[in-house]
């Protein structure tokens, strides 16, 4: 049944506490409505209840409460299932956008150093070296002659164009391989000269590229070491006025880049047999040419060890333009650009500051970086990979740094020859700094050095391991307060020169500067451990020779009295003889 509306109450009546409130009884209360009677209102059917709509409350029928009055639920207790609704993830703030820019980072003067104008190799730049390389060729006597035979050695010459452009088209995809090989070569050669390429360095990329041959064949297309010396010599004459430019760079027993990819061609030339092929078919030279080219790329030239196969580039593009590393550099930029200068400075050619070879090699030394894991070989190896491509071989600046090729080669050298301890260990020995961590080191190698102690020099030998963990740029933070505290300590304070002075002073507290100013074998650096864990390894190797040395001396002692007391001689003569002997191997030890 529908019971209507809901019927109004009564108003209650107001009430009054001194007067307070008295304004309020002024008010009429407003008449309520007229209700109509309940029987003037049309009934509604209501539905009969034929089920519940509780089904956990079916139980209630078993309990004999079936018969309770429609709508009243006894006395019974609910079970609530509750469920748990975790609240919505907290969003999380996006990561800060970096606002880094290379074109705003210390690396920034690179677009002006370069012939590239920019940060990496371009493909144009290649294109530009192999024209300027070609040019060079074409000034050689012998080049044309060459080329002519290629042709089909016509009387009218009409293939020879069509030769150089083929070489011009066929050489551009494998000529940034080829300038890889005469990097990594050269810096392998055993002339002091890395930029060019000794016969011994030759002869080994021929050899890693499986292009030498120990016999000759029929066809005579396999390369010899006949062949291959040969081919040297012949590209590696100097023809024209000996005071050029070219020449004057040129080392009469080494080869330069235009050499190389004359020797390269004329390889390539010898193993397809392209003369012979082109003189009875001239019509088709240009196809023998483009042949031979692709049959030294694909089954010789790809298959040289992976560091040539990988461009330098590749290490700028993933470890060297970071915004951690740059951040590094920028903190120590101005001591990092006054050190730069002052060794550019130091060997002046012609009025011109250079930072070439001699000079790395000696920042190298002076910054204590050398080490068994760091030669002079490793030293090159930075160096040479660091510049940028120059099209012009003979110009002065592509053997030297500039100022960013200077601190790439800080950072490849650090990354790849540089061994950095852990974390844990510098804290275990209560060091912060690397300088400090291998002075620690060196009073323990020296207190080891008698080999009593195995386990010390283990332990030295496990802190010296290298922290393969730890990022690039706290790499590069370590190693670059080692180099200026080492300079520091071997300057005293300031690197003076002639003409400049950097002061690197303030990378050593107080107490440091009092301790390592005061002696000069300061042991800071890493080969200082190194040098002591050999001494203590060799020392304790001969206290082990001479134990055993001793052992065996006793031993010869002992059969010797066997033998006189077996043969009869006196007791007081086989205690004299004991004595002998024991007296003899105590000096020996």
């Amino acid at each position: 049944m529908d019971p209507g509306a809901w019927i109004r109450p009564r108003e209650p009546e107001l009430w009054d506490e001194d007067g307070v409130f008295a304004e309020l009884k002024n008010i009429e209360p407003a008449a309520p409505k007229a209700l109509e009677p309940l029987s003037a209102r049309p009934a509604t059917a209501c539905p009969r209840c034929h089920r519940h709509h509780m089904p956990h409350l079916r139980s209630l029928e078993l309990l004999g409460h079936s018969r309770a009055p429609l709508g009243m639920l006894p006395r019974y207790t609910l079970h609530l299932l509750v469920e748990f609704v975790p609240p919505p993830p907290k969003i999380r703030p996006r990561d800060p956008v970096s606002t880094w820019r290379l074109d705003a980072s210390i690396y920034a003067p690179r677009l002006k150093e370069c012939d590239s104008r920019g940060f990496y190799n371009a493909d144009r730049v290649h294109a530009r070296m192999l024209a300027s390389d070609l040019k060079e060729c074409e000034a050689q006597p012998r080049w044309p002659k060459f080329v002519h035979r290629l042709a089909g050695a016509l009387p009218d010459g009409s293939n020879d164009q069509s030769i150089l452009d083929t070489m011009s088209q066929e050489l551009l995809p494998m000529y940034r391989l080829m300038s890889q090989c005469m990097e990594y070569y050269g810096y392998r050669s055993s002339n002091a000269d890395p930029f060019d390429m000794s016969q011994n360095a030759f002869f080994s990329l021929l050899r890693d590229a499986q292009i030498l041959s120990d016999t000759q064949n029929a066809d005579h297309t396999c390369i010899t070491s006949e062949v291959a010396q040969r081919i040297f010599v012949q590209v590696n004459v100097e023809v024209g006025c000996k005071d050029s430019r070219t020449n004057s760079a040129n080392d009469n027993t080494a080869m330069m880049r235009h050499e190389l990819l004359e020797a390269l061609l004329r390889i390539a030339s010898a193993k397809g047999n392209v003369e012979k092929h082109a003189r009875e078919h001239p019509e088709h030279a240009v196809e023998f040419l483009s042949d031979a080219l692709h049959h030294l790329l694909r089954d010789h030239l790809l298959h040289l060890p992976h560091d040539i196969l990988v461009d330098a580039d590749e290490f700028r593009r993933r470890r060297l333009y970071r915004e951690d590393v740059d951040h590094v550099l920028l903190k120590h930029e101005r001591t990092l650009r006054g050190l730069f200068e002052l060794y550019a400075a130091m060997h002046p050619v012609a009025g011109r500051t250079l930072f070439g070879l001699k000079e790395w090699f000696l920042f190298v030394e002076h910054s204590g970086l050398y080490a068994r894991s760091l030669s002079r070989s490793e030293a090159t190896h930075a160096f040479v990979f660091s510049r940028m491509k120059f099209i012009d071989e003979s110009a002065p600046r592509f053997r030297a740094l500039s100022w960013v090729s200077f601190l790439e080669a800080l950072v490849r050298l650090i990354d790849r020859s540089v061994h950095v301890p852990s974390l844990a260990h510098m804290r275990e020995l209560g060091c912060t700094q690397t300088t400090e961590f291998y002075e620690a080191l060196t009073h323990h190698a020296d207190h080891d050095k008698d080999g009593e102690d195995a386990n010390d020099l283990e332990r030295v030998q496990r802190y010296m391991a290298d922290d393969v963990e730890r990022s690039l740029a706290e790499r590069v933070a370590l190693t670059l307060m080692s180099i200026f505290q080492n300079h520091a300590i071997k300057y005293r304070g300031t690197v003076r020169t002639e003409t400049h002075s950097v002061r690197v002073g303030q990378f050593l507290s107080s107490d440091q500067q009092d301790r390592w100013f005061a002696i000069r074998g300061y042991r800071t650096r890493r080969a200082d451990v190194e040098v002591r864990m050999k001494t203590a390894h060799h020392q304790a190797h001969v206290v082990r020779r001479d134990a055993d040395d001793a052992l065996e001396t006793l031993g010869n002692i002992a059969d010797d009295v066997e033998w006189a007391r077996e043969h009869g001689h006196s007791v007081g003569g086989v205690s004299r003889l004991n004595a002998g002997l024991h007296k003899a191997a105590g000096e020996h030890h």
